[in-house]
């Protein structure tokens, strides 16, 4: 299963953009080399810049966010 897959069964709603609503970041590692500039992706940036601000956003990595679900599936 992928992460959005997974998330939508866990009755979260999975997104492809970072917006006000975004509470987690997944990184991929397939999608991290793919996407990357200077070391980051846009996404990233992005979330990182709202978390400056305040915003209750976390980063993961792919085996970070397959951890915190772990004893939900």
């Amino acid at each position: 299963l992928n992460a959005f897959q997974i998330v939508a069964d866990l009755g979260a709603t999975p997104q492809d953009s970072v917006t006000k609503k975004t509470n987690f970041l997944v990184i991929g590692k397939a999608d991290f080399v793919k996407s990357v500039k200077e070391g980051k992706t846009s996404k990233m940036k992005k979330a990182e810049s709202m978390i400056a601000k305040g915003s209750d956003l976390a980063i993961l990595s792919e085996d970070a966010f397959f951890d915190l679900i772990a004893d939900y599936r």
